[in-house]
């Protein structure tokens, strides 16, 4: 019985996942640029073929970007759900800098994997994984 409950109570916890954690927890750390999907023609651009690395890193105040190792801004953030292009249902938006000029792009998180999108037609999709 007791290897039973032990069992039982092992599938349980696996079972349970990070996607209970509200997004801005999800988000915390380091994020490298893997793609970028897009634009009219559907363009798809990598670091191998744009020469250059990116990536973002979340703590709990602010978003850092960096290029090629440099840091090219750091501005705060925050979180607000509202409809996108993508679904009528309200969605996690990313909203970097002020609520008034502030780029806002649709945000989501599967497990290691962050994806950021234009809220526009014809916008581009940025993949992201976590690296730490």
């Amino acid at each position: 019985m007791l290897k039973m409950n032990l069992i039982l109570s092992l599938i349980i916890l696996m079972s349970c996942s990070d996607q209970n954690e509200p997004v801005e927890q999800q988000i915390l750390g380091k994020w490298e640029w893997i793609s970028s999907v897009g634009g009219f023609a559907g363009t798809r651009i990598t670091p191998a073929t744009s020469n250059e690395t990116q990536v973002i890193v979340f703590s709990k105040e602010k978003i850092a970007r960096y290029k090629n190792d440099s840091l090219i801004s750091e501005k705060p953030y925050h979180i607000e759900q509202g409809k996108t292009v993508f679904s009528n249902k309200d969605q996690d938006i990313l909203v970097e800098g002020d609520d008034n000029s502030g780029i806002r792009l649709v945000l989501k998180v599967s497990g290691d994997t962050l994806e950021l999108a234009n809220n526009f037609v014809d916008g581009f999709g940025h993949t992201y994984v976590r690296s730490e």
